[in-house]
């Protein structure tokens, strides 16, 4: 079971991951001609959610994410990859500013392994990734969207820049543009990928 104690209140990592295994496995286009709720139990019958996770998705939530802009900028792809998994080797010494220890590190590595929640490819050929993300959003990141955008970018830019180079790894190609799609939010803002 996903979560074993049926009885106890949720916790915000318990919420967060019923939502991404609800954006995982749902069905876009039996979301928008149905309803979130009826996905849910769709979800719930075929067995890709419990009972637990079903009663503490947050509906609201995840109304606001199909109502998008993003989510209407996203449904314009062409191919849309979800929970996209990548393993790959980088260099333990691009991970430090400092050249003497650069230089101890030599030329090990270090598996990275992940997962990207959203990677579109677009018919112009352009791609774009994007993590959700449920972290807690302030009154003043609300009223400003910039302070949000720098608190993601601060904490999450370099995940998604390994994002970026495990897709130029796979495909050939580094995406062209990467988001956060905040779930409190219910919008995207860009990271900038190096």
């Amino acid at each position: 079971e996903l979560l074993l104690n049926q009885n106890r209140r949720p916790t915000a990592s318990e919420k967060g991951t019923v939502a991404h295994l609800f954006l995982q496995f749902c069905d876009y286009r039996l979301v928008k001609r149905d309803g979130v709720e009826c996905e849910i139990n769709r979800l719930l019958n075929l067995g890709f959610i419990n009972d637990r996770a079903a009663k503490i998705l947050d509906r609201a939530m995840l109304e606001r994410f199909f109502a998008s802009p993003f989510f209407a900028r996203i449904s314009n792809a062409e191919n849309i990859r979800r929970e996209f998994r990548f393993t790959r080797l980088i260099p333990l010494s691009g991970l430090t500013s400092h050249h003497d220890l650069a230089d101890a590190l030599g030329d090990r590595t270090l598996m990275v392994q992940g997962s990207i929640d959203l990677l579109c490819f677009f018919p112009d050929g352009h791609i774009e990734l994007c993590d959700y993300k449920t972290d807690h959003i302030t009154s003043e990141e609300r009223k400003d969207i910039s302070l949000l955008q720098k608190r993601m970018q601060e904490r999450h830019g370099d995940q998604l820049a390994q994002y970026a180079a495990a897709v130029e790894e796979t495909f050939g190609k580094r995406p062209d543009k990467a988001f956060i799609f905040s779930l409190p939010l219910g919008d995207a803002v860009e990271i900038s990928i190096p």
